[in-house]
């Protein structure tokens, strides 16, 4: 049943809330019905509805997946076959106001003088993507295969992949931005016999935490109105909330036991990058509580423990966490972001728990945890040693010697998505040197939406792909399709390199390599490419082909041009390259 949106009354409150109010609540579990070697399924409508973000508030009209915010969490085993009916019921105009405020405005409650647009000729055209699934391209959600109200799209997702957290979200072409902040996301767990094994904690003690910001619009008395409200500043093309929602309620509360406890976290924010950081009552960071099982595929070799500087999530990145609770009886912990918004890619240059001096969200509170007290001797039960045998971290030894290379160019231009490919010496050329000084010419083969597709994947190759960053801001870059892993990083001097001209004088010049970091050396679908660094990533575009995307997952970027097209078709194919291609 179709839930009727209302405008909500004022409340007579200003601009804050009381944190830590409401308890978070959990998202319903969707399993489909075992059906021998049928595909299960489930239909999963996108609907109108009204929600409470916190008490104080009215209900809040929200885009949603059968009604809740987050939508359900879909919960699979490792090759069951789920045919999902995605259902377009949604009604009326985006439930939120748009404005553009000046600079230095963006984490402040409010319009901040900025003027709504009109969105009144918005469509509600949906497309339904599961972000980290390895799916036919026909069932990927294409970004232009859009359904209207009324209307449905029919998925099969095959589920052959190892135990991980993904996350389904809107994925309509130039309005993810808008139909995910209108709540359009939820999670999406696959089991596997491997993870069952481990015995790791589940029911009560497996919460699926799924994270992001919010703004709320205030009237004219500087009053809350309860409705969303998305702002950017003038010049800058991100959106940043100074409510942080976990599970749709800002700051909730968490009744934990003193236990080992897991947390599938996913940061489900249009743009802002979390430094998750837990302190205790007197504001100070809690050492060797949280341990990072897993990334967002899958699970690692054994846990990395979290340094108190915290634990970053970018958005659409995620974190499978272990937090041991067991000697914290009576306490009540804080979660707080220390992340500066925009996100430099810096490291904590503050005291842990502090935000950064750049950091302008008044609130930096995410949630709190409440531990019980314990009733009676706790059994010890201890983080595993050891986790998934089958994981391996990849050299760029293990690549087959026939395997794919690719130069991205991220710019702060019109053409901010650059595809390279080599090139002699002339107008338009970049020049990037290597750790041995020699330099190689790169020039634009495509850079907006609408060029052809130049990166043509052999199915089951293996690839290679080069991030470089020149454009003064950290991107999440998301590939579809596949699971990777980051080989490294490397550490450029970019001080030549004009964006108007696409040229370097001098050339964009290597200076040091970084080792990939623990808590990122697990499979991944998301990179965060930090200013003046390449990230080098290595995947296998394999058991699928069709047409997939890449793109910025700061979902404003994303719709703004930062996307393209790649495709993945079997050897043999007339006309296709060869397997070492450059």
């Amino acid at each position: 049943m179709t839930m009727t949106m209302s405008t909500p009354a004022p409340v007579r409150t200003g601009a804050t809330l009381t944190p830590f109010v409401d308890e978070l609540p959990v998202a319903p579990v969707l399993r489909p019905p075992r059906t021998g070697r049928r595909a299960g399924v489930l239909k999963i409508r996108a609907r109108s509805a009204e929600v409470s973000l916190h008490r104080a508030l009215p209900l809040t009209p929200v885009w949603a997946y059968e009604g809740h915010l987050p939508g359900p969490t879909i919960e699979v085993s490792r090759d069951q076959t789920l045919r999902v009916h995605w259902i377009n019921e949604l009604t009326g105009p985006l439930p939120f106001a748009s404005v553009a405020a000046p600079p230095g405005s963006q984490n402040e409650p409010g319009r901040s003088g900025g003027v709504p647009k009109d969105l009144s000729d918005v469509p509600a055209w949906t497309a339904v993507h599961v972000h980290g699934a390895a799916v036919g391209g026909d069932s990927d959600g294409w970004p232009e295969n859009g359904v209207s109200p009324g209307e449905r799209s029919i998925y099969t997702y095959p589920n052959r992949q190892r135990a991980s957290g993904l996350w389904y979200h809107d994925h309509a072409m130039n309005l993810t931005a808008y139909q995910v902040y209108a709540g359009l996301a939820g999670q999406y767990l696959i089991r596997d016999e491997e993870e069952a094994g481990l015995h790791l904690p589940s029911g009560r003690r497996e919460l699926a935490l799924t994270i992001r910001d919010v703004n709320l619009d205030l009237d004219e008395d500087g009053l809350f109105t309860g409705r969303l409200l998305h702002k950017t500043e003038t010049g800058a093309n991100e959106f940043f909330g100074p409510y942080t929602c976990v599970n749709g309620r800002i700051w909730p509360y968490a009744r934990m036991r003193p236990a080992l406890h897991r947390l599938r976290l996913v940061n489900a924010s249009n743009a802002r990058t979390y430094r998750l950081v837990l302190l205790d009552e007197c504001g100070d960071p809690v050492p060797d509580v949280l341990h990072v099982i897993g990334t967002d595929g899958g699970l690692l070799g054994a846990p990395v423990p979290v340094p108190v500087e915290g634990l970053v999530l970018a958005p659409a990145e995620r974190a499978d966490v272990l937090i041991d609770l067991q000697a914290q009886a009576g306490r009540t912990l804080t979660l707080v972001n220390t992340a500066a918004a925009p996100y430099l890619g810096r490291p904590a240059e503050v005291p842990p728990g502090q935000p950064d001096a750049a950091h302008r969200l008044a609130f930096p509170q995410v949630m709190q945890l409440r531990v019980e007290r314990a009733q009676g001797p706790i059994p010890r039960v201890r983080v595993p040693g050891a986790l998934s045998p089958t994981f391996r971290r990849l050299t760029h030894d293990d690549l087959p010697h026939e395997h794919g290379h690719r130069m991205i160019m991220l710019v702060k231009s019109t053409k901010p998505l650059r595809e390279m490919q080599e090139s002699a010496a002339g107008p338009g050329i970049v020049q990037v040197s290597d750790v041995s000084g020699a330099s190689t010419g790169y020039r634009v083969a495509a850079g907006t939406w609408a060029d052809a597709a130049t990166i043509h994947v052999v199915q089951d190759s293996w690839e290679i792909w080069r991030v470089l960053n020149l454009s003064g801001q950290m991107h999440p870059i998301h590939l579809h399709l596949v699971q990777f892993q980051i080989l490294r990083r490397e550490v450029y001097d970019a001080s030549g390199f004009d964006p108007a001209t696409g040229e370097a004088n001098p050339a964009v010049r290597y200076l040091r390599t970084i080792e990939t970091p623990p808590l990122e050396q697990g499979w991944k679908d998301t990179v965060r490419v930090n200013p003046n660094e390449m990230a080098v990533v290595a995947a296998r575009f394999t058991g699928h082909s069709g047409r997939y995307v890449y793109h910025c997952h700061l979902l404003e970027h994303e719709d703004a041009g930062m996307m393209r097209p790649f495709l993945v078709m079997p050897a043999g194919v007339p006309g296709m390259p060869g397997g070492h291609e450059h």
